[in-house]
Order: structure tokens, then C-alpha cells, then sequence
């Protein structure tokens, strides 16, 4: 599938293009940048499903280096599969 198709947002075939195959295959997570002025700048990295950013304390909150991988504390049990 060519990169320039043009698809629907939410439309599966998206996971075809090259771009979203060179996400999947990545073993570094996402990250979530967010600006509310030109001082502040806040990054958080994204992970899967069931596992959320958790601060790890070893520096600024704005940074998402400084964020660990936990379990989702607040997941039910049937999102686990029981």
C-alpha cells in the first residue's frame, strides 16, 4: 500500500503503511509532548494498554525519561481476562 493512499482515520489498512509498520516494530515507546507556554514544556512517555507512566522520582516531572512503566492499578478484572 502506498503511503499517499488516502484513508479514513480508523481504518485498518492504515496499519499496512510503512509509516505505522516502523512504529509497531520500535522498542522505544511513544512519547506525548504537550506545550502550554513557550516555559513549559511537558513530555510522557505512552505505553500499551494496562500499563501507564508511573514518575520514577529521579527528576523533573516535565521530562519523560524520568517516567517508569507500571501495571494499571485501576484496571478491572475483565480487562485482564478474568
Amino acid at each position: 500500500m502506498s503511503d499517499k493512499m488516502k484513508l479514513p482515520q480508523g481504518d485498518l489498512l492504515l496499519l499496512e503503511s510503512e509509516m505505522a509498520q516502523r512504529l509497531l516494530a520500535s522498542t522505544v515507546p511513544a512519547r506525548f509532548v504537550g506545550i502550554a507556554n513557550a516555559e513549559s514544556t511537558r513530555t510522557r512517555p505512552i505505553y500499551p494498554y494496562l500499563t501507564v507512566a508511573r514518575d520514577d522520582g529521579s527528576g523533573s516531572p516535565n521530562k519523560a525519561s524520568n517516567f517508569d512503566p507500571s501495571p494499571n492499578a485501576d484496571a478491572k478484572a475483565s480487562d485482564l481476562g478474568g
